[in-house]
């Protein structure tokens, strides 16, 4: 339990930096990649704590908290100058579907 209140509390950060790098008026690569860095780093948090669901020798299986590889798909996003406020809706929608997940656990 210890660990997983460990790495919400690094989460939760990395997840507010990503809804405000949609607020940066041109977002260059030294904005992005620290916001970058803290959610493949939550990633990997997350997959010392939790295995994919249905993995076996001929599949990957699905990734438990899904929601938070998405978050980190929208950020090259906004430097290929896509609409920062859908970037910012689909955001928030995973980081919404990420909390009520963790919220079950």
């Amino acid at each position: 339990m210890n660990a997983l209140r460990q790495l919400w509390l690094r989460l939760v950060p990395a997840a507010q930096d990503a809804i405000q790098a949609t607020r940066l008026e041109q977002p260059e690569n030294a904005d992005l990649a620290p916001v970058r860095r803290a959610l493949a780093t939550s990633i990997d948090d997350m997959r010392s704590l939790f295995a994919n669901i249905g993995e076996d020798e001929a599949a990957i299986g699905l990734y438990p908290f899904n929601d938070l590889k998405g978050i980190y798909d929208e950020i090259p996003r906004l430097q290929a100058g896509e609409n920062a406020e859908a970037v910012r809706t689909r955001i928030v929608r995973h980081w919404k579907s990420l909390r009520s997940l963790a919220a079950g656990v």
